[in-house]
């Protein structure tokens, strides 16, 4: 049976990017922001957590990518909410910070590969090459998000020193898994 790949992120991570990097090797290859995704041939499977090294830039991106449809053609200036554990900003981080750690990793899985959207933005051969394949097709790149954090979010700098307070001070919160009405209590 042909391995699959699914790729699987926190959003604005570069999963998209990632997934047409894959697309062009003729693999089949599943995208997915659900750390509980069921995996039906984990065996013939290689689960990759597409990430960025920033986490920072990441989530705040996702926190502008809430308040928009990048078809929009401007987005007015806003404030985030980040001071306290209930806060948008907090739960954001939550959900950056430990996405990979929620997963159930022991499946017996063919492969788990960690691969960060810095090392791959310019150099697809980074993927290639981590993985073993080869490009057959062009890639499809996607279009890049023209809103930047420092020009949107107008209070970054508190989200910052929020991000590295949370960084020092946070404790694992898993990700609950979706309520499954069949599963026993």
């Amino acid at each position: 049976m042909k391995t699959q790949y699914i790729v699987s992120s926190p959003s604005r991570t570069g999963s998209t990017y990632l997934c047409n990097i894959l697309r062009a090797t003729n693999s089949q290859v599943i995208r997915t922001h659900d750390c509980h995704y069921a995996i039906e041939d984990p065996a013939n499977t290689v689960l990759i957590f597409s990430l960025r090294k920033d986490s920072f830039r990441s989530m705040m991106s996702s926190l502008i990518r809430k308040r928009t449809d990048f078809e929009l053609p401007k987005l007015d200036p806003f404030e985030i909410k980040c001071d306290s554990v209930d806060s948008e900003f907090d739960m954001q981080y939550n959900w950056h910070r430990w996405y990979v750690d929620s997963h159930d990793l022991s499946r017996p899985l063919q492969d788990i590969k960690t691969l960060y959207f810095e090392d791959f933005l310019n150099n697809h051969q980074y993927v290639y090459d981590q993985l073993k394949l080869t490009q057959k097709f062009n890639i499809i790149l996607p279009i890049e998000s023209q809103y930047r954090y420092e020009q949107l979010i107008t209070n970054h700098k508190e989200c910052k020193e929020r991000f590295d307070w949370l960084e020092i001070n946070s404790k694992f919160t898993p990700i609950l898994e979706p309520y499954d009405p069949t599963r026993p209590h």
